[in-house]
């Protein structure tokens, strides 16, 4: 019987081979989606440094609210990939189906309210002066392009779910080369376009997300899989609606604790001026080279382990985390390496400011040491979520990043008078406690996932 799409005995040579053949098109995918950040970060880094600072800080505000897409996304992507490890294809459509219906009245109510929030958030944050008029501008643009912003993830899922990944990178790789071609023209015009500055960015950003969506929508009524007539939908629309609700509600809270710390860092380190922050930002984007790779390989992860529970495999279960380890931990000390090396150099190319780079270039160095304890915490976050258990994650990212990471914070910054030295040591600390705590939970649950 054929187990999953290329594994016959389940040896861990065979798992390894499937984990390659899911992973690489995955990691394509968040390496170019990574592209798209860096792309932006590049060309709004010549408008100057309070750019670079308003839109590093509204790119965080902007993964709050797409935090309910990431949880509707895993939790649908968690069913569909069980699902296919059943065997079961009738199913699968609806599930999708269901998880784009509820998308659209969330994405809805940030579309409504999208003037008050952008106008009130970037201070929050501690923008001040042109920093938070620009963060404004950017906002409220890249707001009316919210219902793309939760449509692209859960299809990407989706296709990641049955086997297709190629098709989510093919999604991808078309919204960057749109992007990358529109960035530099918006932003500082060409002939008869005036130049917009970060209006531009955010113009660019809406419509790239707008034509992934569209390649998507082409990929949905090729497949036979997903290609259902409304009548058929309709049918048993919205049975999954509440069990995709129940899980990803804790899975876009898992991102939702990320995010919200994040930005209680931004706030922190806004309080000893822009060019900290400047340099944090592009500190955190840049290892986002590394870690939007790290959820290519959690993908991988996420979807065999979802097969493996599906086709009631549990010693494939085991094999495919221990694969998905060794090669997440040997891809980030490689990566690690080379930017605890060049660490100066790489902030020097987004700015020439020595005082940024001089930030910059020692937060890089401490994010580089404990980086591949990253990588396990993404793939292990990963496993609980494709096994169905999206709430320990949840607590996790809870308990690490809010009892330990901003106390850390500042009580080093502020209380001990550190200033950033105290923000970038937490940091590390925080990544290495998250990594134990979850192969802690690992080695407890194994024995409650074999009776799956």
């Amino acid at each position: 019987m054929r187990l999953l799409f290329s594994i016959e005995n389940g040896t861990k040579k065979e798992i390894a081979k499937e984990f390659r053949r899911l992973s690489f098109p995955m990691i394509s995918e968040m390496f170019f989606q990574n592209l798209f950040n860096l792309v932006d970060t590049f060309f709004v880094s010549k408008i100057g440094y309070a750019a670079i600072a308003a839109v590093t800080s509204s790119a965080i505000l902007l993964m709050l609210f797409m935090a309910m897409a990431f949880g509707i996304s895993a939790a649908s992507g968690s069913f569909i990939a069980i699902e296919k490890g059943r065997g079961k294809n009738d199913k699968i459509p609806h599930i999708l189906y269901d998880a784009l219906v509820l998308s659209i009245p969330i994405s809805l109510v940030i579309l409504l309210f999208s003037g008050t929030l952008a106008e009130s958030l970037p201070s929050v944050l501690g923008l001040k002066g042109s920093s938070y008029s620009l963060a404004v501008s950017y906002l409220l643009i890249t707001f009316y392009g919210m219902p793309l912003f939760f449509v692209l993830p859960i299809i990407n899922s989706a296709l990641r779910s049955i086997g297709k990944p190629a098709q989510a990178l093919k999604v991808v790789v078309v919204a960057n080369i749109i992007n990358i071609i529109l960035d530099p023209i918006l932003i500082f015009g060409l002939g008869i376009i005036s130049p917009l500055g970060v209006k531009g960015a955010a113009i660019s950003t809406v419509i790239s997300r707008l034509c992934g969506v569209m390649l998507q929508i082409y990929f949905l009524k090729k497949s036979s899989v997903f290609n259902i007539s409304f009548e058929k939908y309709m049918t048993s629309a919205m049975h999954f609606a509440l069990p995709i609700i129940k899980k990803a509600i804790p899975a876009a809270m898992h991102l939702t604790w990320r995010i919200l710390s994040m930005l209680v860092i931004v706030r922190i380190v806004s309080i000893f001026g822009s060019k900290p922050l400047a340099a944090f930002g592009i500190v955190i984007r840049s290892f986002q080279v590394i870690l939007f790779p790290t959820f290519g390989l959690g993908n991988a992860a996420f979807v065999m382990v979802g097969y493996s529970i599906g086709a009631k495999r549990f010693d494939l279960l085991k094999k495919s985390v221990s694969v998905a380890l060794t090669y997440t931990v040997e891809f980030i000390l490689v990566i690690s390496v080379i930017y605890f090396v060049f660490s100066s150099q790489i902030i020097g190319i987004f700015s020439s400011d020595k005082e940024i780079i001089a930030y910059g270039s020692f937060f890089m160095k401490l994010q580089a040491i404990s980086y591949p304890a990253v990588g396990v915490t993404v793939i292990f976050s990963r496993v609980f979520m494709g096994v169905g258990d999206t709430l320990t994650p949840s607590i996790v990212n809870l308990v690490n990043l809010f009892f330990l990471m901003i106390p850390l914070a500042y009580l080093f910054s502020v209380r001990l008078g550190y200033g950033t030295f105290g923000v970038w040591t937490a940091l590390p600390i925080s990544n290495v406690t998250g990594c134990i705590i979850f192969l802690i939970l690992y080695k407890l649950n194994l024995k409650k996932w074999k009776l799956l």
